[in-house]
């Protein structure tokens, strides 16, 4: 991922601007739906009513993620 949006940086455009350090830090890959807040337009999301309307699967198999503590 591109840190800066720099035309000379290597790296994807998709994640540059949008997700900053203190958000990256934070995800919790054990709840996937837990790191939601906004959307791309910046409204704030109701995780219970995403849940509600999607269904949110649980994580059924965390011995799988590695690189992170509990």
């Amino acid at each position: 991922m591109k840190y800066e949006p720099d035309p000379e940086e290597l790296g994807l455009y998709w994640a540059s601007r949008e997700t900053p350090l203190k958000k990256v830090f934070a995800y919790r890959p054990e709840s996937v739906y837990a790191n939601v807040d906004v959307d791309l337009n910046g409204v704030t999301l109701d995780t219970d009513k995403i849940c509600a309307d999607f269904g949110c699967p649980q994580l059924t198999a965390p011995d799988n993620i590695i690189g992170t503590t509990q």
